[in-house]
């Protein structure tokens, strides 16, 4: 019994476990490899995207160490350094073999300006990411902040519910940006009290025409729950006024169904 137990492990097991000797053995060596030779040093890093974000600040950001092995460099740390520059959104490092990096990447789009002490760019997502510097361009909605918030949170979340009510207005056919004066964010509204405020010209662009005089400036205030139909409820009272050739000081809106106008005497 005991012979024939030898005879079967000199006829597999030893094969066997010779193999799996050599296939660490190798293992290790490729690994050696790849980690140890010149060929896979890398030799350039390259900024695919044909974007508006200068290539030399992309490659300060993302640091890649001359001649860094390609194998042993960090791509999440490199991503996470790339996403460090203000107008960078998002960015994605890829390995291409043997010896290049390459970078994509996603810019940041402003969508509004936030006015609150210094101002910033805001994205759609109402998250500023660049303090503006003079020379930049002006040509964006402005979200105002009335006065000190006490929870950051609340306020963030109400500076990007802002631009959702900006989007509703330019989905809608009586709104141009033109008709636009700003947007307030009051993050310490009390219940009952409009978190938001909106500025517009009256008559609308595309009822001036229906008008009389000249145009001038009202407020219309927004309450938190759903915009859609908050901004169908102004374009009623816009189209109502315009025909009855009065001019709004106020339309607040946060009120639910019922909706308040204030007019000029």
């Amino acid at each position: 019994m005991k012979s024939s137990v030898s005879r079967t492990f000199l006829l597999v097991g030893l094969p066997a476990a010779l193999a799996l000797v050599g296939l660490i053995w190798g293992g290790m060596e490729i690994r050696r490899f790849l980690f140890t030779s010149a060929r896979f040093a890398v030799q350039e890093v390259e900024v695919v995207t044909a974007g508006n974000v200068k290539k030399e600040a992309i490659l300060e950001r993302a640091a890649v160490p001359a001649r860094a092995n390609i194998f042993s460099l960090n791509l999440d740390d490199v991503k996470k350094r790339v996403e460090e520059e203000p107008w960078i959104y998002s960015a994605t490092v890829v390995r291409a073999l043997p010896n290049k990096i390459q970078i994509y990447y996603r810019e940041q789009v402003p969508k509004a300006i936030l006015g609150a002490g210094s101002m910033y760019y805001l994205n759609a997502e109402g998250k500023p990411f660049y303090r503006i510097q003079r020379g930049d361009s002006l040509a964006y909605p402005l979200v105002q902040v009335e006065g000190k918030a006490k929870d950051g949170d609340l306020l963030r979340q109400r500076v990007e519910s802002a631009l959702g009510i900006l989007e509703e207005f330019r989905q809608n056919s009586l709104f141009t940006d033109k008709d636009l004066g700003d947007l307030t964010v009051r993050p310490d509204a009390e219940d009952g009290a409009a978190p938001f405020l909106v500025t517009l010209r009256f008559p609308p662009k595309a009822l001036a025409g229906k008008g009389e005089g000249r145009s001038r400036l009202y407020t219309v205030s927004f309450g938190q729950e759903s915009f859609a139909p908050q901004v169908k409820r102004w374009e009623a009272v816009a189209r109502y006024l315009v025909q009855q050739g009065k001019n709004p000081r106020l339309i607040r809106l946060e009120l639910g169904k019922k909706v308040v106008v204030k007019v000029e005497r």
